[in-house]
Order: C-alpha cells, then structure tokens, then sequence
C-alpha cells in the first residue's frame, strides 16, 4: 500500500504523524497545567483563603474579648477607653470582612457543620459583647471610673472634715490651738475638687452644692480661731452651732450623694464583671473552639489537596517521558522509512537517465560517422536492434540507414514524449512536496507559538504558585511569632497569677489582725466617749454650781471653791479623754477605712487572680493553636514548594516542545531550501508553484507543435540534412547536445517506471 502512495502523500502523512505526537506532547503538558491550575485554585482561592480569613476571625475575636476584660480595670482612663472602643469597633469589622470573605468558599460536609455550630452561637456571643460595651459606656456617663477609689477618697474627706470639726470644738471648751483648717482650697477635699473633672450632671450638681458650704466651713473656722484668740468664746460658739454646723451638715450629705453614685457606678462595674469573666467567657469558648475546628479542617485539605496535586503531576511526568520516547522513535522511524521511499525512486530515475544518455551519445556518434563519410557501422551495445553494413550496394546502405534513423526518430519522438510527462509529473510532485513542506513549516511554527504560550503561562503559574509560597512562609513565620509570644505572655501570666495568690493569703491575714485592731478601737472608744461623758456632766453641774454659789453670794463661797475644783478636774478628764478619744477615733479610722480598702484590695486581688488564671487558660490555648496554625503553613508551604517544582517541570517539558517544534520548523525550512535547487517548470520558485498549474496545459500543447515541427524536418533527412547535422554537430559540442529541457518531465510514480 505504501509503495501505492505518492510521495507527497508519504511527507504529509510522515509530518502529520510528527505533528500529532508534538500534539499529544503539549495535550499532555496543558492536560497537566490545567491539574496544576485546579489545585492552585482550590489551594490559592479556597483553602489559603479560608485558612487566611479563619485567622483573621478568630483574632478578631479574640482581641475584642482581650479588648473587654482590659476594660474591666479601674484605672484606664477615658481617652484609652475610647481608644479601645474604636479599635473594638474596627476589629469587630475585619470580622465581618472576613466573615463575608469565608462563606461564599465551598466547604466539606464536616466543615458545614462546624460553620454552622459556630454560626449559631456567635451572635448571642457578639449580643453579650455589644451589651458589655453599653454597660462600659453607662459607667463613662457616669463619670466615675474607679468608683473604689473615689469612696476611699470620700471617706477620707469626710474623716478630715470631722477631725477639723472636733479640734474647733477641744478650741471652744478647752482652748486648744491648731493649726490649718482656715482655707478651704488647701485641704485634701479642695485640692480634689479643683482637679476633678467630670460630664455627670448629677456629680456637676452636688460638687455645685457643695462648694459655697465647704467655703463657709473653712471660713467659719478661721473665725472661731480669730476670735477665740481675742477670747471671744460666747461669740465662737455662736458662730459654731449656727454656721458651722450647718455647713458640716450640708458637706456631709452632699458626700454621702457622691458616695450613692459611686455606688452606682461599683454596682455597674461588678454587672460588667460577671458577664465578662462567666457568661461571655463560656459562649466564648464554645465559639472559639468550633472556629478553630474549621481552621484544622481548612488546613488538613490543603495538606491533601497538595499531596494529591504532588501524585497527578508524578503521574503526568511519566506519561510525558513516555510519549516522548515513544513520538522521538516513531519520528525516526517514519524519517527512515520516507527516505527510503524518496531515495529508490530517484536512484532508478538516474540509472534509467543514464542508460538513455548512453543511447543518445551512441546515435550521436554514428551521425557523426555517417556525415563524415564513413559508412561502417560497428556493433555497439544499446537498446536498438543491431545494424549490418552491406558493402556491396551503397544505395542499400544510404537506405537502409534512413530506415534506421527513422526508426530511431520515432522511438526518440516516444522517448521526448514519455521524458515530458515524467517531467511534467515530477514537477507536479516537487510542487506538491514544496506546499507539504510549506505547511509543515506553518504548522511546526503555530505549534511553536502554542508551545511558547503554554511556557510563558507555565512560567506566570510558576510565579503565582512561588508568590502564594511566599505569602504562606510569611503567615507561617507571622503564626510562629504569635506562638512564642502566646507561651511568654502565658508564663508570664502565671507568674503574676502565683504573686497575685501569695498577696491575696497576705491580705487576708492583714485585714483579720485589722480587723480585730479596729474591734478593740471601737471599744475602747466607746468607753471614752462613755468617760467624756461623765466629764462634760461634771463639767456642766460645776458649772451650775457656781453659779449657784455666786448667787448666794458670800454663804457659797466654800461651794463655789469645791466647784471650781470639780469643774477643774472635769475639765482635765475630759480633755484626757478628749485626746483619747481623738486619737482613738483617729486610729479607729484610719483602720477601718485601711480594713475596708485592705478588703477591697483582697477583693481585687482575688479577681484578678481570678482573671489571670482565666487569661492564662486562654493565652495558653491561643499558644497551642498558634503552633499548629505554625505546623498548619508550614506543611502549606512545603506542599506549595511541591507544586512548584512540579510547575517548573512542566514549564521546561513545555520549552522543550516548543524547541522541538522550532527544530521541526528550521528543518522544514532546510528542506524547503532543498526543494528550491530543483528548477520547476517555467522557473517556477516557492511563491508561484501554484499559479504556474494553472498554466501548465497550455505550455504542454505548445511543446508538443515544438516537437512535432522537429519530427517533420527530421523525416526529410537527405544527403543535404546530413551534411548539416554534420556541420552543426562540428560547431556544437557534444556536451551542449544533451541538455535538460523543460518538457523533459519524468513522472516519478512506479507504475510509469516501466516505460523507460
């Protein structure tokens, strides 16, 4: 069958044969990129994406209730409040951005099912958190911040005010001098009152309320020293009762109307604390776990999915290797065979050329003899039948050879015609063979193109798979970083959580040697105000005596000596007890309000024991989710490193075919060059194979009248013919007799073979 075929049918099969296996080679490659770009998808779009925006939620998250629990410390000032709203306010945004980001992903069923247990428990969660802020914001318009610390303040004012109030009182019956008191700007309350600032209407009313009374009892007391040193006790006690009096009465409700909103403001503080450290913080965990579950998922798929993208691109290398040894031995085999097919035909067309120029140069020679006279006629071995010469008769012989040469003139008109359709064939073929090459070419360029395309987009894949491994690395890097820091502040937690236990035991054993102290103050105090008493009694009565005695006149005289003495001692007793009593309250006093801030600072530490051993739970489980979100990106990047390299094999396989099919095109390119050393018929080149087809019956009908016009003049040879082909077979040299002509056409297919 296949010596059947023409030989340009042989050199499009054989190319199209090389075509389809570059084909198949590049089919394999994009069959391979396109695998590559699914896992990349899935990987880059999907699961990079989820594990990115999981993160971004469960930080968020965690922040805002880092964010809440920080709120809860007396000490933060206003402008740090706000501070952290608007930041609680902006990570509770990444949340939402992120959330958005998140559900649109396709997810497993398993993943479906964490999503939605998390979906269901997170607004009660976020309601808890939205409900601890308004309560945060109630206690800032309340104005008081660290309502313990303002208690103590104003209990200390109030024991200030009461002392002062006491020393006017030692001044007026005993005539003890002081020291202070008369300005009301620089006691404790005043200094405190110039430098506190608040938005509270209420607090703005009572401080208003009381300013004009602490002025006047600081005023009253600069009074009452002024004229008790001018010895003007009646005119200082008047202006005790009916000034100062009032005034202290006035300071003193006005303080315990501070001391009710700080109240207010304590009771808003333990609210916020209850829901933050227990209700909140249960919810908490239940989302946070189920959060961190659909991190692990995400996680655990990319790991998959990269191992499967590593097993298909293991798989499409062998097959690549495959094809390519199996495409690289047909093409030899198929280059072996056709030149096999080219190479016969053309060496049997050149030993019948040579076996018909041997014919033409011996009918040459014995013209040659003939026209110079000599008639003997040598036997010569040809394909023509053997002559005689007849010696006997010259006529004969003149004859006889014009016989001969007109049979020789009718084979050699069948030989030019049978040479002008080989020709006319040949070239045919070699047109034919010069458009197969053409298309060859074409077609080996396109499929360089493509193959330079699937290389420059292997290329940009390899580049977005080692950008993706670079943006991995570093979240890898960033979840590691968060890791140590997680473990530090979890160390460091239980340090201060060990401190804060250690001082809780101390404090209490100091509030209970506290509190027995203040119980024996209370009661020793209560025994001198019992003696005070009495003296104050006695005092009166010695007082009533003597003026009993100086209105009996000289008969109470003795009396009124004995009262005086009594009053004496009265007054002796009862500045005594006066001072014990002073110092006694003053102790009594000052420990109880220490006992009272002892047990508020026992309280605190034990919430913050409390608090720190809660945070110290959380940082901990932050730092264990932190190293395998570490261990998470690390087998992400190893697998997108994976991916890579498998991209950049399938990047060098796709250059390698496009080398092939420009090798393919520059050896199209050589043949083509080959096939133009042949002249076509009409000097027909490349670009104009095809047009001189359209002409070829007409220039064929042409040489045949050319041919037949030659026959004719040779059928009239005579002595005179021979004469002149002699001579011009002496100007002509034998070389330029035989030469190509374009009629000469040999058709190259092997069933006209057998003509020559």
């Amino acid at each position: 069958m296949i010596k059947n075929m023409k030989i340009s049918t042989r050199l499009i099969i054989g190319f199209t044969v090389i075509a389809i296996i570059g084909l198949i080679t590049g089919f394999i490659g994009l069959h391979g990129l396109n695998i590559s770009g699914k896992s990349i998808d899935e990987i880059g779009r999907v699961r990079l994406p989820g594990v990115q925006t999981s993160m971004q939620m469960a930080r968020s998250l965690e922040s805002n209730a880092w964010r809440l629990r920080f709120l809860l410390n007396p000490t933060v000032n206003l402008k740090t409040r706000i501070q952290i709203r608007e930041d609680f306010a902006r990570d509770r945004q990444l949340y939402k951005d992120a959330r958005a980001i998140y559900e649109p992903l396709s997810q497993t069923q398993e993943e479906a099912v964490e999503w939605k247990a998390f979906s269901e428990d997170v607004p009660q969660w976020l309601g808890i958190n939205n409900q601890i802020l308004e309560l945060h914001r109630r206690l800032e318009a309340l104005g008081i911040l660290n309502p313990d610390a303002l208690l103590s303040q104003i209990r200390k004012f109030k024991i200030d005010h009461y002392v002062t109030q006491i020393k006017v009182i030692d001044l007026i019956q005993e005539g003890t001098f002081f020291e202070g008191g008369t300005d009301h700007s620089a006691c404790n309350f005043g200094k405190w009152l110039a430098t506190f600032d608040t938005e509270n209407p209420e607090i703005l009313k009572i401080l208003k309320n009381i300013r004009e009374p602490h002025r006047q009892f600081h005023e009253a007391t600069k009074q009452i020293l002024e004229l008790m040193k001018q010895g003007k006790t009646a005119d200082a006690t008047h202006i005790f009762h009916n000034s100062m009096q009032n005034s202290v009465d006035i300071i003193f409700n006005q303080f315990n109307l501070l001391i009710a909103e700080a109240e207010k403001s304590r009771e808003l503080y333990q609210q916020i604390s209850s829901m933050s450290l227990e209700k909140s913080y249960v919810i908490q965990e239940k989302v946070l776990g189920h959060l961190n579950k659909v991190l692990a998922i995400n996680n655990r798929i990319a790991s998959a999915e990269v191992s499967s993208a590593h097993s298909q691109a293991q798989n499409l290398r062998k097959l690549n290797l495959m094809v390519m040894v199996a495409g690289f031995a047909l093409a030899v085999f198929l280059g072996w065979l056709l030149s096999r097919a080219i190479s016969a035909p053309v060496i049997r067309i050149v030993a019948r050329a040579g076996e018909l120029m041997k014919i033409n140069s011996g009918l040459v020679r014995r013209a040659t003899a003939i026209a110079d006279g000599d008639l003997s006629m040598d036997e010569e071995s040809n394909s023509f039948s053997d002559i005689h010469h007849n010696e006997n008769s010259d006529n004969y012989e003149i004859d006889q050879l014009t016989r001969v040469f007109n049979d020789m003139d009718s084979q050699n008109e069948q030989l030019t015609s049978s040479f002008r359709e080989m020709c006319e064939n040949l070239n045919e073929v070699m047109i034919r063979v010069r458009e197969a090459v053409e298309e060859v070419g074409e077609g080996s360029r396109q499929i360089a193109d493509a193959s330079q395309s699937l290389s420059n987009g292997a290329t940009e894949s390899a580049a977005s798979v080692e950008e993706i491994s670079a943006s991995s690395n570093e979240v890898g890097q960033q979840a590691t970083l968060n890791a140590d820091n997680a473990e530090q502040a979890n160390r460091l937690a239980r340090n201060a959580m060990e401190a804060a236990e250690l001082g809780g035991k101390r404090m209490s054993e100091m509030v209970s040697a506290m509190t027995g102290i203040n119980d024996s103050s209370k009661q020793i105090s209560r025994i001198i105000k019992v003696i005070d008493e009495i003296a104050f009694q006695t005092n009166l009565l010695a007082l009533n005596a003597a003026v009993e005695a100086a209105r009996a006149g000289k008969y109470g005289k003795g009396f009124a000596v004995v009262a005086e003495e009594v009053r004496n001692l009265a007054g002796r007793s009862a500045r005594a007890a006066q001072e014990t009593s002073e110092l006694i309250e003053s102790s009594g006093s000052r420990v109880e309000a220490g006992t009272m801030i002892a047990n508020q600072t026992a309280e605190a530490l034990g919430k913050i024991v409390d608090g720190i051993t809660r945070a110290a739970d959380i940082v901990g489980e932050i730092a264990a989710s932190s190293n395998e979100q570490a261990l998470g990106m690390a087998q992400i990047s190893e697998g997108l490193g994976q991916i890579d390299s498998v991209t950049q094999q399938n990047t060098a396989n796709a250059e390698e075919t496009a080398a092939s099919a420009e090798e393919l095109s520059r050896q199209s390119q050589t043949l083509e060059e080959l096939i133009a050393r042949f002249k076509l018929k009409n000097g027909q080149n490349h670009k104009s194979g095809r047009a001189s087809r359209n002409h070829s019956s007409s220039e064929q009908s042409q040489k045949s009248h050319q041919l037949k016009s030659g026959s004719s003049s040779r059928n009239d040879f005579t002595g005179s013919g021979a004469s002149e082909l002699s001579q011009n077979s002496r100007k002509t040299p034998r070389s330029s007799q035989i030469q190509e002509r374009p009629q000469d056409i040999i058709n190259l297919d092997d069933d006209d073979f057998g003509k020559f």
